[in-house]
């Protein structure tokens, strides 16, 4: 992943929303987001320019592909 090219300011209520989505993505087995947390995400996501965004989705998908493939490779074997 590349280096973060500029320092993000968070509000207060950005910070809150931040912190609660990542209290309930660590520890939780699943949870709805708020609409804060909606924005939060895509105000910190939209920081970026849209290349880097296609290729973080790439390598998220990437990821994904991998771990699905694991438990059909040993299936088969």
């Amino acid at each position: 992943m590349s280096k973060a090219i500029q320092s993000l300011t968070l509000t207060a209520d950005q910070v809150n929303a931040l912190w609660e989505h990542c209290v309930l993505t660590t520890y939780s087995d699943g949870f709805t987001v708020t609409p804060e947390m909606e924005r939060l995400c895509k105000f910190v996501a939209d920081q970026r320019p849209i290349f880097d965004r296609l290729r973080c989705l790439t390598r998220a998908d990437e990821r994904e592909r991998a771990v699905i493939a694991r438990p059909a490779r040993r299936a088969a074997a």
